[in-house]
């Protein structure tokens, strides 16, 4: 099941950034701007998303920690 989840987002985060891909060079960016901004979006979203899910594996494996 969570493969499952992993697999789907990540297809719809290629799909996203090939569609964002397309719409900043039609506004006349470079490709290599326009992949700039796509990552730079990308790490911005997935570096907090990284930390909560470090925390929450940290917390789960240490089940006598108080609260």
């Amino acid at each position: 099941m969570t493969l499952t989840a992993l697999v789907t987002l990540a297809g719809v985060g290629v799909a996203v950034s090939g569609t964002e891909l397309e719409m900043l060079q039609r506004a006349r960016m470079s490709p290599a701007g326009a992949i700039d901004a796509i990552v730079a979006v990308l790490a911005a979203l997935l570096l907090p998303a990284g930390v909560v899910v470090v925390l929450f594996i940290a917390r789960a494996s240490n089940p006598g920690a108080e609260t």
